[in-house]
């Protein structure tokens, strides 16, 4: 009988245990609590990420220099929990992130039914008394100092004389670079989309895509050509350009040395584009005195005229005309006077 009892009594303890533990459990997974953990950064915009205890992303935080952002997020179960709090960001030609890691334990209690976190800061293993989370950048750029280049192209035609200035295009494209940059963050002219800007002209002439700035040492290679616009009568330039940018440092100073080749490695002092118009005989009779449509919105062009479509000879020719018609005008006129007064003298 005492060994049967004696069985009852572990089977009853153990079965108490674990609905105990079954309790506590559910109790620990029902309470939550809302943190609110603040991050500053300095020097460089950066982005701060929350990491549970396992490595898993719980939430970024992109952070404005200068600026405090706050990590907002929920902690369920009452005891302790650690997080990581750390940088994304990977140095740059632009800025050197701050490598600092953060561990931050939260404990949640439950006090007369309430629910309380504490939060402690331990930077880079070391506790933070103050609880301060802050990253300090460097930047590596500049904003006052600066070089520019300013990629020069010409438009020229050869054969006939066109009647109005026809609608060119010219492409900059970003090649590459010697720091490893994404091409969409190489030096462009205001404007560009992916390392990529468009100019459109009227007719012969000397363009510019724009100014590029640079702020740091390096070397920057862009391709340069014409884009056939389709327009009627003319054989375009299908030559390209190649401009390679350098920029170096000496004693603190920027310097810039920009140098334009033609596709056979030629030296040139800008991109030159030749297309030869060749005029067809309808092309001549409808010329439209206004200019041609443009092919791109449909609207006239508002580029001046570069040359004097007029013809001298027809122009001469009316104004002699002209001067016979007012003189045989004035003779008539002075013939019936004198033939006036002859008659009143009689």
């Amino acid at each position: 009988m005492k060994g049967v009892w004696l069985k009852k009594c572990i089977a009853f303890l153990a079965a108490a245990i674990c609905m105990f533990s079954l309790g506590t459990a559910a109790l620990a997974a029902g309470d939550s609590t809302e943190v609110v953990l603040p991050v500053s950064a300095s020097g460089v915009d950066c982005t701060a990420t929350l990491l549970d205890k396992n490595g898993a992303t719980v939430q970024t935080l992109p952070l404005k220099a200068g600026e405090t952002g706050n990590f907002v997020f929920i902690v369920t179960g009452l005891g302790s929990h650690n997080y990581t709090v750390r940088l994304a960001d990977e140095d740059s030609y632009k800025a050197t992130f701050d490598k600092t890691v953060y561990t931050v334990k939260i404990v949640v209690s439950s006090v007369g039914g309430k629910i309380y976190a504490t939060i402690e800061v331990f930077r880079d293993g070391v506790e933070d008394k103050y609880g301060d989370i802050s990253f300090v950048n460097k930047p590596l750029v500049d904003p006052e100092r600066y070089v520019i280049a300013d990629p020069p192209i010409q438009k020229k035609i050869a054969g006939d004389s066109p009647n109005t200035d026809a609608l060119f295009r010219f492409r900059m494209s970003a090649v590459s670079n010697s720091l490893g940059l994404p091409l969409s963050e190489m030096p462009m002219p205001a404007g560009a989309v992916d390392g990529i800007i468009t100019v459109d002209v009227y007719g012969p002439g000397e363009y510019e895509f724009g100014d590029m700035y640079y702020y740091f040492p390096g070397v920057f290679v862009y391709r340069i050509e014409e884009v056939d616009t389709e327009q009627e009568g003319y054989t375009y330039d299908t030559n390209g350009y190649t401009q390679t940018v350098t920029v170096e440092e000496v004693d603190g100073v920027l310097t810039l040395i920009s140098v334009i080749r033609t596709d056979d490695s030629r030296e040139t002092p800008k991109a030159v584009f030749t297309n030869i118009f060749e005029k067809s005989p309808i092309q001549d009779m409808n010329r439209d005195p206004e200019g041609p449509e443009n092919p791109i919105n449909g609207e006239k062009p508002n580029s001046p005229q570069t040359g004097d479509e007029t013809q001298p000879e027809l122009w001469m020719t009316l104004a002699l005309l002209s001067f016979a018609g007012i003189l045989a005008i004035m003779l008539s006129v002075l013939v019936g006077n004198r033939r006036e007064r002859k008659n009143t003298e009689e």
